[in-house]
């Protein structure tokens, strides 16, 4: 027996190394990049809380910042990590347990007390720690203390680590940095792991000298350059060594790993608004974590509009966390592509300019020249998404030229899909019996001349309502078939003005009102279903063409005729209307519909 055991030990103990290694890969957290804010940039390392009390890495600056994410709504649209970075601690460790203690006077609750703080605004709490002896600048390192820090960090219930590499030997930080992921998981606390020691390593003139592999395997995501600053210079810089290194760093991305190409600078002082949209779109490009540095209690409101952009940030958390490729240059503008998985056909595409002085660039390409990959079904129709505006620039096939003009340090950026009406026009033409189409696969020429045709019809109808067409119209006149207009010069019979004929209408002397106003009512109520079982969420752009192609035309049929005393015809139309306006994300009440409705605005 004895013998045996001794012979199982070098298996045992292999499979104890596996399945540390395994636990670090696989620990389940940022599955899509990490957002948040943290202190570095704007901050650095400012201590005197006597002459820069609202500005002091503090206990105060941290819980502002907590307030200002909830009382604003940044935690709504993703925003939830709270980072302190260096300088939060005394210059000393506890001379009994040798455990990091935070500045008592700057930090009088404590680090426990503010993660729970943190914990109790629904937010989760980050912290800085640097391997080596002493952090960059100058506080305790965690070197020959992994263990008690490992701890200390479970203890204090922290989400999120950063640990920087200062003052360590390069030669040690692969191993030391693998050890304390492993030390991290045997806490049984679940923390994001920000490594940064690829920033200390000269790999982008060979890339060898790193194992990006073993990275991968140890960190949910790192920093490979230096720190960024709050400058244009600074923010292109790193997005050219995005381009250059792509080779490097595009295959290791992905969920719960992420390239981390430093903070966001937005809302700051370096840059103009043209260079802050640069900033946001390229990282959610580079599906980058989006951890502002900033006075949250100062943002402007343009430099907030950007950060909360809902189609920007829906690129960057796209679930298959795939890095943009830069395409290539032209006229100055470079290229990039994105492949985004959330939905099937959909890329985001930018065209940045870097070039500082001048005036715009004229750029013009085609889909099929930015490399989209995976083949696309047909039709051949994607739509243009401005995901600065959410305005659709146009529909456009793969092999149609488009052009866009870009300001100098400035980005025009289009979230590509597949056109909607095109998606599922073939069955709402059958539905509605309006003609044989044949599936896409089987005959997609036939499929492409229906949605054209759709596509024309709703792009011509979005007009403001003609009130010379809208006309009062009773039964009358001297025959079974005819109807009259009632107009200021007294009842006119329409079958006999020419003028008129062209309403559109036309009547059965049959003809039920209330039974008509049902059937059309159903139809509508089924077409709007068919949209929402095909669509789990529609934008307002999207339904906007839906609707006017394919419900609006069934209520108009319907409704041909005001009377004031068939009330219930009335109410019944106007379900259709709120169960339509229930669908659209953003459209903020039934009253407000119903108040464009009667102003005989196109709403859709």
């Amino acid at each position: 027996m004895c013998n045996f055991a001794h012979a199982m030990r070098p298996l045992v103990i292999l499979c104890t190394v596996l399945l540390n290694g395994f636990i670090a890969l696989e620990n389940g957290l940022v599955r899509t990049p990490p957002m948040g804010w943290m202190s570095w940039e704007r901050f650095r390392c400012q201590t005197n809380c006597v002459e820069y009390p609202d500005d002091c890495i503090s206990e105060k600056l941290i819980k502002r910042t907590v307030d200002r994410m909830i009382s604003d709504g940044w935690k709504e649209v993703g925003y939830e990590y709270i980072i302190t970075d260096d300088c939060w601690p005394e210059k000393e460790r506890d001379r009994n347990t040798q455990e990091i203690v935070a500045d008592r006077k700057r930090f009088p609750s404590g680090i426990e007390g503010l993660g729970e703080y943190i914990h109790d605004h629904g937010l989760k709490f980050g912290i800085y720690l640097d391997y080596g002896t002493l952090t960059c600048a100058g506080y305790p390192g965690s070197m020959n203390f992994l263990e008690i820090d490992s701890k200390s960090l479970a203890k204090w219930k922290v989400d999120y680590v950063k640990v920087d590499g200062c003052n360590s030997p390069v030669e040690a930080m692969a191993d030391g940095y693998e050890k304390f992921g492993r030390l991290l998981n045997e806490t049984g606390r679940p923390i994001v792991y920000s490594c940064s020691y690829p920033a200390y390593i000269p790999w982008r003139s060979n890339p060898g000298r790193l194992d990006w592999g073993r990275l991968k395997t140890n960190c949910n995501l790192w920093r490979m350059f230096g720190d960024i600053d709050d400058s244009w210079d600074s923010v292109l810089t790193i997005i050219n060594l995005m381009r250059d290194t792509q080779s490097t760093l595009q295959p290791i991305a992905g969920p719960g790993h992420w390239n981390d190409p430093d903070m966001l600078v937005i809302g700051n002082f370096g840059l103009s608004l043209d260079q802050e949209r640069v900033q946001m779109g390229m990282w959610c490009l580079f599906a980058a974590p989006l951890l502002i540095s900033a006075d949250m209690d100062h943002m402007n409101p343009d430099s907030a509009e950007i950060l909360k952009n809902p189609l920007l940030i829906s690129i960057n958390q796209d679930s298959g966390g795939h890095q943009a490729k830069y395409i290539a240059t032209k006229n100055g503008v470079q290229l990039w592509t994105r492949l985004l998985a959330d939905q099937p056909n959909t890329w985001a595409i930018a065209f940045m300019n870097p070039v500082s002085g001048g005036s715009t660039k004229a750029i013009s390409v085609a889909l099929k020249d930015m490399h989209l990959e995976s083949p696309p079904l047909e039709p051949k129709f994607f739509d243009l998404i401005d995901v600065f505006t959410g305005e659709v620039f146009g529909s456009v096939q793969l092999n149609e030229m488009f052009t866009v003009r870009v300001n100098p340090t400035g980005i025009v950026m289009f979230k590509v899909e597949m056109h909607k009406p095109a998606y599922i026009a073939h069955i709402l033409l059958q539905y509605l019996g309006l003609r044989n189409v044949s599936c896409p696969s089987s005959n997609a020429s036939a499929l492409q001349i229906d949605v054209d045709a759709a596509k024309q019809w709703s792009l011509g109808w979005h007009l403001p309502l003609n009130d010379e067409k809208c006309v009062h119209m009773s039964f009358g006149g001297d025959s079974a078939n005819s109807f009259v207009m009632h107009g200021e010069k007294g009842p006119e019979d329409i079958t006999r003005i020419d003028a008129k004929k062209d309403l559109g209408i036309w009547l059965s002397p049959n003809l039920s009102f209330s039974l008509h106003l049902e059937k059309s009512a159903q139809k509508a109520f089924a077409v709007l279903r068919m949209i929402r079982r095909t669509f789990s969420r529609i934008t307002r752009t999207d339904f906007q063409i839906l609707y006017g192609a394919y419900v609006r035309p069934l209520l108009e049929y319907a409704n041909p005729v005001v009377y004031s005393g068939r009330t219930k015809d009335v109410i019944l139309i106007e379900r259709v209307q709120r169960a339509a306006t229930k669908m659209v994300a953003g459209l903020k009440s039934v009253n407000e519909f119903s108040q464009w409705w009667c102003k005989r605005t196109w709403l859709f």
